[in-house]
């Protein structure tokens, strides 16, 4: 029978990270270790990562989500919970940081090698991944300094935190990098978070078109449906949905969302998405549709960060993926990567 434990883990970031919706010094998660009694040397682990003020999951009550879930475990053994296992992410579907654990564990014990949990280009043949460069909000100065360091690290793209500062200060930050670096020689991606009203995402895009800018996240809140659609419709930057995308849980409703919106780009993040088969459905959809997307870490430990670039290897990439935030915390695990050149490789 499979036997579940799990423990809590505090997180402490190198620097306080912000974004515009404030400022983070900790991360709590939530270690899960997934094992067999036949074969109890062997075990899996996935992570739940939730974010607070982004994530659905109801941060209070995952002590106990977890602790029941370490109950209903005991009934299964690997193969009848191969089975059980999609009405499990259904029941669980308001705790998708959870949910992305439980998949993670399992599929880590399934193969039996702890730590590999997908056979992937990634983990298999130690194919890298390319990421971008992310430059976190500050004062203008140490943002500059940032992009300018990612850029000297080898990173042909670079994403950039923006709605927290004086706007006149991102314009003018965008400004000197671009007197440097063209388009063509660099990439610079947006992340707004939501920041920006819709009174006023119409003139600030149109005012930084002219720094030639790859795409902007979530500039409006995801609440502003209406004017998002359309804003990807007059395309003046492309948009990129990301917390538009929480909390979707089946393909039809995903598909009308994509069809509707019509974005150019979507961000998949499958700590807040409720895991592997969520973004699977993503991504089968955009295809479809024409939309370009790309993964990217919800601020994981190396535990759940290795396990995303795992699944991201299984996919036809073609754009920088946004894996890069491994080297944000003092007490990190062990990694089984590292950054050379603008790309996440395995160790």
């Amino acid at each position: 029978m499979l036997q579940l434990t799990y423990s809590k883990n505090k997180l402490q970031f190198k620097h306080p990270i912000r974004t515009s919706r404030g400022e983070m010094n900790t991360h709590d998660t939530y270690i899960l270790r997934l094992t067999d009694e036949i074969h109890p040397d062997i075990y899996g682990l996935g992570e739940a990562a939730p974010l607070p003020g982004l994530s659905i999951d109801h941060l209070s009550d995952i002590d106990h989500v977890l602790s029941v879930l370490q109950q209903t475990l005991q009934a299964y053994d690997i193969d009848s919970f191969t089975k059980i296992l999609p009405y499990l992410e259904d029941e669980y579907k308001l705790y998708p940081s959870v949910v992305f654990a439980l998949q993670t564990a399992f599929y880590d014990l399934k193969i039996g090698q702890m730590g590999k949990v997908f056979a992937s280009p990634f983990y298999d043949m130690y194919m890298p991944i390319p990421i971008n460069g992310l430059v976190w909000m500050s004062n203008a100065d140490t943002m500059l300094a940032q992009a300018l360091d990612k850029i000297n690290q080898g990173f042909t793209t670079i994403k950039i935190k923006v709605g927290a500062l004086d706007f006149e200060e991102e314009y003018q930050l965008l400004a000197h990098i671009r007197k440097l670096y063209t388009a063509d020689q660099l990439g610079i991606r947006l992340d707004a978070n939501g920041a920006w009203l819709p009174s006023e995402v119409f003139e600030k895009l149109e005012r930084l078109q002219k720094f030639d800018i790859h795409s902007i996240e979530q500039p409006l809140n995801a609440k502003y449906i209406e004017d998002t659609k359309k804003l990807c419709c007059k395309s003046i930057i492309a948009v990129a949905l990301d917390e538009q995308l929480i909390g979707y849980k089946n393909l039809k409703e995903k598909a009308e969302l994509l069809q509707y919106i019509n974005p150019q780009y979507i961000v998949l993040k499958p700590t807040l998405l409720g895991g592997y088969s969520q973004c699977n459905e993503y991504i089968s959809t955009a295809e479809k549709l024409g939309i370009g997307w790309w993964l990217t870490s919800a601020l994981e430990s190396n535990i759940g960060l290795c396990a995303i670039a795992q699944y991201c290897s299984l996919q036809d990439i073609v754009l920088p993926q946004g894996l890069g935030t491994g080297g944000l915390y003092v007490n990190n695990f062990e990694p089984e990567m590292r950054i050379q050149n603008g790309m996440l490789v395995r160790v």
